[in-house]
């Protein structure tokens, strides 16, 4: 906008109008290069780290197909709107440019994501001379999109082939499918974490963890968890249900809808069920009430549309057993239902850790509530590829 103004001196109103709806149209079509052109004609001195902040959060790399000013233009008015509505809490839901990182994605769009990391290079230098410092891959990654600093060193030092403590581009590429806000695959004796406010409802996916501690504490639609071993796994709010298939000798802090599992063998579930939960062909489980906290579970757990009193944990239906629903699962010790907290440089609420306070041993031994809803069908959910 800046720029176009410039090269029109004796602009009227209407002239602002067009340019400001060609500004709109920008940033839903191609807002890789709204940054490089916001570098070419804004000051140094004016670019602030709030600034950078909000470019990075906002901006989703994914490409329109065909902009529509008035579209996005009610857009804009509607988050505006929720703005002003909000608390100081709450925050409009914007997805992450790397929700949909892969290591089949285009070079266009991975130089996209590389340009706003390396966002104090000059926007007119070729990507093969810009590298990304880990300053830079902390402030883009843990600071802004939410993901936990142990990924990120861990990150730099798989993609660092030339050992200079910086990514360059062909580096960047390499490792760029390691990067998915929304997916862990493939991991092995790492921590894995995604703040509240990162994930925003997307459906999350992880995929053959090994040893891992993997924390998404956010909500979430939906979440499959397949092929894991001897690893520690929490997943925030899901409106949706959990699955958890072909998994060994893990703990699980689930809260959800439902939780579904098949195959699994000698796992823990500490767990809030808004349903009754369905096991089919697994064996030696062991359940408990979900006793968790940390900042804006309570807030995740409203906007989820589950109710933290109507906990059917227990309330098992065993597709393997139906007449005997207790044979391929158990309660686990009282001693082991502490609450797990998870701290953060904020402190969190009293609704946040009074929402699931360690078991009591009355809890523990209740009996199941009943919801009066048909358990379902057999787990027929595609393993993704």
């Amino acid at each position: 906008f800046i720029d176009s103004w410039h090269k029109s001196p004796d602009a009227t109103v209407m002239a602002f109008g067009e340019i400001l709806n060609r500004l709109k149209a920008a940033v839903q079509s191609s807002p890789g290069r709204l940054i490089k052109d916001f570098h070419g004609v804004v000051s140094p001195s004016e670019q602030s780290t709030a600034t950078k902040f909000a470019l990075i959060r906002s901006m989703s790399v994914a490409p329109a197909e065909g902009a529509n000013p008035e579209a996005l233009q009610a857009m804009v008015q509607e988050k505006s709107m929720r703005r002003s509505q909000s608390t100081s809490h709450e925050q409009v839901k914007t997805r992450s440019p790397l929700a949909r990182a892969s290591f089949r994605t285009s070079t266009e769009e991975m130089e996209d994501v590389f340009r706003m990391i390396c966002l104090d290079a000059s926007p007119m230098a070729p990507v093969a001379e810009i590298e990304a410092t880990l300053d830079d891959l902390v402030f883009f990654l843990c600071d802004t999109l939410g993901y936990g600093r142990p990924e990120v060193e861990l990150f730099l030092q798989r993609v660092d082939t030339d050992q200079n403590g910086k990514v360059d581009f062909e580096e960047f590429k390499q490792g760029y499918g390691l990067l998915n806000t929304c997916r862990f695959r493939n991991r092995q004796s790492e921590t894995l974490l995604r703040k509240p406010g990162s994930v925003n409802g997307e459906q999350f996916t992880i995929e053959d963890l090994t040893a891992c501690e993997a924390h998404v504490l956010d909500c979430v639609s939906a979440c499959t968890i397949d092929g894991c071993k001897d690893s520690e796994i929490l997943i925030g709010p899901s409106e949706a249900s959990v699955f958890v298939r072909d998994c060994v000798d893990c703990t699980f802090y689930i809260c959800a809808q439902q939780l579904r599992t098949r195959q699994c063998k000698r796992c823990t579930f500490f767990l809030f069920s808004g349903t009754e939960p369905i096991i089919e062909t697994s064996e030696k489980l062991r359940l408990a009430p979900l006793a968790l906290a940390y900042k804006d579970l309570a807030k995740q757990l409203e906007a989820a549309g589950l109710d933290a009193t109507q906990n059917f944990w227990n309330s098992v239906f065993d597709f393997s057993s139906p007449d005997n629903p207790k044979l391929n699962w158990r309660p686990a010790e009282l001693a082991e239902c502490k609450q797990f907290q998870i701290i953060f440089d904020e402190e969190m609420s009293e609704a946040d850790s009074s929402l699931f306070p360690s078991v009591t041993e009355e809890v523990l031994s209740a009996g199941p509530l009943e919801s009066g809803l048909h358990a379902g069908s057999r787990m027929d959910v595609p393993m993704l590829a």
